[in-house]
C-alpha cells in the first residue's frame, strides 16, 4: 500500500484507534441505562425493606414522631412506638423519587398493623389525613374508640407497672360529654375509608366499649358505609350483654357482606361416613387453638397463657390472663407483629367474622378457650366423636395446679397422672390419646414429695396396669418433666431453705424420682414406642419472693451440667425403654416446649 506524504505510520495507528473508540462509544450509547427504577418489583420491595421501612410491626397514628417529640404524658402511651415510621430516614427514603414513594407507602401500611386511638389527643386526625395511596393500602386496622378494660403489654411490665397504670376510659354513652365529638369524627374517618379503601382485602379490629344497646348501635351504623372487609373483629362492651353482643354480631357479618350466619336446614350430620364427621370435628373448640390442654384435679382442663393461672378480682380460672376481663392481649400468647391476637371474642361482648365462601363461628384469632361442653351433650354417637376428636387431636399436659414458681401442695390421695387415667378420661376414650405430658413438681412444701412416695407409686403402677390393654401404645407419646437436683451447688442453698428441702436430700430426691419413672415400665413392656424424660434445672425463686425484683433470679446453668442432665436422662429412658433405646432417633427434639415452660422462662412477676 502506498504510504501518503507527511503521514506516519504512527498516525496511522492513533487514526485506527480513535475509529474503534468512536464505535465502541457509539455501541454504549446505544445501550439501554439500567437504575434501580427499572429493578422488579419484589427486588424493590426488599431493597426498602432493607433500607429501614418498617414491616410486620404495629404502626400508632397518635405517634408516629420520636418518642422525644410526644406532647401527652406518659401515661396516655398504649403501644409501643420505639420504631417511629416517619423519622428522617424513612421520609428521606419516601422522597427519593415518585416511584419510591409509590412503592414505600403501600409497604408501610400493607404489611403493619395500623393502630389508631381516639382518646390519645380525642382526635382521629392521623388516620383521616392520611393520602389516598396510603388509605388504600391499609390491610389490617385497629380503631379504638373508647376502652375500657385493662391492657398488658411489654413497657408496662418492664417499668414495674401494674396493668392498671394505663388510664381506662368510662363505656360510652350517648350522654357522654365528649361523644357528640367524637361521632362527628368517626363519621369523618369511615366516609374517607369508604372512597379509598380497598375492597375484600382490610382487616378490621374495632374497639368502642359502650355502656348501653343504643349508643353501641349508633357508633357501629356508619361501618356499613364501609367496603367489603376481608375479616371483621368488633367489640362493644368489655363485658358480656346479649343485647350489645347481638349487634357486635351483626356488625360484624354486614361488614363482611355476610346477611346471616347460618345456613339452609339443619344437615342428617351423622348420615356421614364417620372419617368425615372427625374431620369436621377437628374444626372446632374440641382442639384447642395451641392443642396443648392442661389438666390438674382442682382446675379440670383448661388452658396456660403467659398471664397468672387464677383471676385476681372473680377468683376463677377462666379469665384470660388471670385478671377479668383480659383483652388486647397478644402478650398473653407470646404473639407479636402483625398477626398478634387482638382482643378476647369469648369474654367480653364481640364477634369475628370472615368474608369468603365459608363461615366458621369458631374465633380465628383469640387464642382464649373453654372446654365445649355443649358437645358431649348432643347424642351418644356424637359422643364418641367429640371424645376422641378432643383426645387424639391434644396434647395433655397433667400437672400440679398453679404455676410452679412456688413449693407444689402435696397431693392428699391419688397424684394427677393417676387421677387422669383412671377417673378423668372415660374409659371409652383412652385408645385416643395421642400425646401426655406430666410434669412432677420442683419442690413441694415442706419437702414432702408425696408424688413420689412407695403408695403414690403402688397406686401409679395398678393404674398403668389397669388401662395399658385400652392404651394405643403404639401411637401414644409419653414425655416425663422433672427436676434436676444432680448439678446443684453451694449457691442455691437458698432455694432449699425458701422450700424447707435440706440440700442433703437432694440424691435422695432424685432416686425417688427414678424409682416413679420406673412404674412406666410396664408400658414399655407391652409396646409403648415413645417414652421421653426432660430434666429441668429448679428456678431461683426465692431471690424475686424476697427482693420483690421484676426479674426472674434463674440459676446459672452451665455446659457441664446441661451434658451431665441429658446423661441422666439418657439412663432414665433406657430404665424403662432398655439399652437400646434413643430417644432422639424418636423424636424427642422435636417436642415442643409447653406453655408452663414458656411462662417461667419468659415472664416477669
Amino acid at each position: 500500500m502506498p504510504k501518503v506524504p507527511g503521514i506516519t505510520d504512527y498516525d496511522e495507528d492513533v487514526d485506527m484507534v480513535d475509529f474503534y473508540a468512536n464505535i465502541v462509544s457509539a455501541q454504549r450509547s446505544s445501550m439501554p441505562q439500567t437504575t434501580i427504577n427499572d429493578l422488579p418489583e419484589k427486588v424493590m420491595n426488599k431493597i426498602l425493606k432493607l433500607a429501614g421501612l418498617p414491616n410486620d410491626t404495629r404502626i400508632n397514628l397518635n405517634y408516629g414522631s420520636s418518642s422525644g417529640d410526644h406532647i401527652f404524658p406518659r401515661d396516655e402511651w398504649w403501644f409501643c412506638s420505639s420504631r417511629p415510621y416517619l423519622n428522617d430516614n424513612i421520609m428521606s427514603i419516601l422522597l427519593t423519587s415518585r416511584k419510591f414513594y409509590t412503592m414505600g407507602i403501600p409497604i408501610i401500611y400493607g404489611e403493619n398493623h395500623v393502630v389508631i386511638h381516639w382518646r390519645n389527643g380525642n382526635t382521629l386526625s392521623g388516620l383521616v389525613n392520611l393520602s389516598d395511596l396510603a388509605l388504600s393500602s391499609i390491610r389490617k386496622m385497629l380503631i379504638i374508640l373508647n376502652n375500657s378494660a385493662p391492657v398488658m403489654d411489654m413497657w408496662t411490665l418492664q417499668n414495674k407497672d401494674s396493668i392498671e397504670h394505663h388510664r381506662l376510659d368510662e363505656p360510652l354513652s350517648t350522654r357522654t360529654i365528649h361523644y357528640q365529638d367524637l361521632a362527628e369524627q368517626w363519621e369523618r374517618v369511615v366516609a374517607r375509608l369508604s372512597l379509598h379503601m380497598a375492597d375484600t382485602v382490610a382487616w378490621l379490629d374495632f374497639i368502642c366499649d359502650c355502656a348501653d344497646s343504643e349508643t353501641a348501635y349508633e357508633i357501629t351504623e356508619p361501618l356499613l358505609q364501609l367496603p367489603q372487609l376481608r375479616h371483621s373483629f368488633i367489640r362493644l362492651s368489655h363485658r358480656v350483654d346479649s343485647k350489645i353482643q347481638a349487634i357486635a354480631r351483626e356488625a360484624a357479618l354486614r361488614t363482611v357482606h355476610r346477611p346471616h350466619d347460618s345456613y339452609g336446614d339443619p344437615f342428617p350430620y351423622l348420615r356421614l361416613p364417620r372419617e368425615v364427621r372427625l374431620h369436621v370435628l377437628s374444626f372446632t373448640d374440641l382442639v384447642a387453638p395451641q392443642r396443648e390442654v392442661e389438666w390438674n384435679d382442682t382446675e379440670k382442663y383448661h388452658l396456660r397463657t403467659l398471664g397468672n393461672a387464677v383471676c385476681k378480682r372473680c377468683k376463677c380460672h377462666e379469665c384470660p390472663g388471670g385478671d377479668h376481663p383480659k383483652t388486647l392481649h397478644w402478650f398473653l400468647w407470646g404473639v407479636r407483629g402483625r398477626y398478634a391476637r387482638t382482643f378476647c371474642s369469648r369474654y367480653c361482648s364481640a364477634f369475628e367474622a370472615s368474608s369468603g365462601r365459608y363461615f366458621s363461628p369458631i374465633s380465628q384469632t383469640c387464642l382464649c378457650w373453654r372446654p365445649p361442653s355443649y358437645l358431649f351433650l348432643i347424642c351418644r354417637d356424637f359422643l364418641a366423636d367429640a371424645r376422641e376428636t378432643f383426645y387424639k387431636r391434644n396434647r395433655f399436659i397433667i400437672k400440679p395446679s398453679g404455676d410452679l414458681m412456688k413449693p407444689a401442695l402435696p397431693s392428699t390421695g391419688r397424684t394427677e397422672i393417676s387421677h387422669f387415667l383412671g377417673n378423668a378420661v372415660p374409659s371409652t376414650a383412652l385408645h385416643a390419646l395421642r400425646h401426655v405430658e406430666i410434669v412432677y413438681p420442683f419442690f413441694e412444701a415442706n419437702a414432702i414429695f408425696s408424688r413420689l412416695t412407695d403408695a403414690a407409686n403402688q397406686d401409679l403402677h395398678l393404674t398403668l396396669d389397669a388401662v395399658k390393654g385400652q392404651l394405643n401404645l403404639q401411637a401414644l407419646t409419653i414425655c416425663i418433666h422433672m427436676a434436676d437436683y444432680t448439678t446443684w451447688q453451694d449457691s442455691d442453698k437458698t432455694i432449699w431453705l425458701y422450700s424447707k428441702t435440706p440440700p442433703e436430700q437432694t440424691d435422695k430426691i432424685m432416686k425417688d424420682h427414678i424409682e416413679t419413672v420406673k412404674c412406666y415400665t410396664i408400658l414399655a413392656e407391652t409396646g409403648l414406642e415413645k417414652f421421653f424424660v426432660r430434666l429441668h434445672r429448679p428456678w431461683n425463686w426465692w431471690m424475686c419472693v424476697s427482693r420483690h425484683d421484676i426479674v426472674w433470679q434463674t440459676l446459672d446453668t452451665r455446659s457441664y451440667s446441661k451434658t451431665k442432665a441429658a446423661e441422666l436422662a439418657a439412663e432414665v429412658e433406657h430404665i424403662v425403654m432398655g439399652n437400646g433405646y434413643d430417644s432422639m432417633k424418636m423424636g424427642k427434639a422435636k417436642l415442643l416446649k409447653p406453655m408452663w415452660k414458656k411462662r417461667l422462662e419468659d415472664m416477669r412477676p
